[in-house]
């Protein structure tokens, strides 16, 4: 099996999505052991099983879910069902070779789970640093990722002590669809819900299969984000995506765009028909601009392009906001 393409693209683009040279790290052979139990102080980030002691100020944000405090910081979790943690993967010196800005690097073992913990530049918004915490094992991987003020000494001890508050309850069980802010009708085909991270929720033949390591399997994923204003936004924020797929190796030979409104919700449509490692395939897009939120439906397949993109397109009509 292929690594899933987004996945891939998620992880590389929140861990490794920086520039410059490392400056001193800490002791590589240091290991900062986190093995808390819950207390009162402890919320549990929703849709997922990683709970966190935050102080009181950091607010919750459903539509684009995350921890936020009056001073710009944010706390996000992102976990990755079925995706073996490899500590391999980020090394300080791989961070050096990808060309990272690296303040703070750390082993660290959760409940004996390995990980790193580290803080950096942030290359998406230069005013900001980055702090993430990125632990697992052979089943999953979980990364809490934190935003603050740049050189803000103080913002940057309390996401410290956040991440070493971390409690990760395996045998937690939540609806999978608790953060989930849209309704679809899937009921005239075999999708059927599979898995999710956080806040993206994909769908899968019969609910069935790993979506985050077989690249070629049929999907849907469903995701939601804070408002586009604009339809030149929407359009931009669509050809982002499709050359960041250009940029890990495919080719997109055919692609449409269109945009029509209905009520009060405006609507753009991508249809892009290409290739990837020789194999053909389909990206079917559809955003949604609602005046809560936006709601992106992206189905992918590699096999049966008519079949698929009539399915595509006909149950992505049927997705609207609760």
């Amino acid at each position: 099996m292929r690594i899933n393409i987004k996945l891939f693209l998620l992880l590389n683009t929140l861990i490794f999505g920086l520039v410059g040279c490392s400056n001193q790290l800490a002791d590589s052979d240091k290991v900062i052991i986190i093995d808390n139990q819950l207390t009162p102080k402890h919320v549990r980030f929703k849709g997922t099983k990683t709970f966190l002691a935050l102080p009181k100020e950091y607010i919750f944000d459903k539509i684009d879910p995350q921890f936020s405090n009056q001073n710009g910081s944010t706390i996000r979790v992102l976990e990755f069902k079925d995706k073996k943690f490899i500590i391999d993967d980020y090394t300080k010196e791989r961070g050096d070779y990808l060309g990272m800005t690296i303040h703070e690097w750390y082993k660290v073992k959760v409940h004996n789970m390995e990980g790193v913990m580290l803080f950096s530049d942030n290359r998406e918004d230069p005013s900001l640093d980055k702090g993430m915490l990125i632990f697992g094992d052979s089943l999953q991987t979980t990364l809490v990722l934190a935003k603050f003020m740049k050189q803000n000494r103080l913002e940057k001890q309390t996401i410290n002590k956040i991440f070493k508050s971390v409690v990760k309850l395996n045998s937690y069980k939540f609806y999978p669809l608790e953060l989930a802010l849209f309704k679809i009708d899937l009921s005239k085909t075999n999708f059927k819900f599979c898995t999710n991270v956080t806040n993206t929720f994909t769908f899968t033949f019969s609910g069935q299969g790993n979506p985050n390591m077989d690249i070629e399997l049929s999907r849907i994923d469903i995701t939601q984000y804070t408002k586009l204003s604009s339809l030149k936004e929407a359009e931009n924020f669509v050809n982002n995506i499709l050359s960041t797929y250009i940029k890990e190796g495919y080719t997109l030979s055919d692609t449409k765009s269109t945009s029509y409104r209905i009520g009060s919700i405006n609507y753009f449509e991508t249809i892009s028909k290409g290739s990837y490692n020789g194999k053909s395939n389909l990206i079917y897009i559809l955003l949604l601009q609602g005046e809560s939120g936006t709601l992106m439906f992206h189905g992918m397949s590699y096999t049966e392009y008519e079949k698929y993109l009539e399915i595509f397109k006909t149950t992505s009509k049927t997705l609207e906001f609760k």
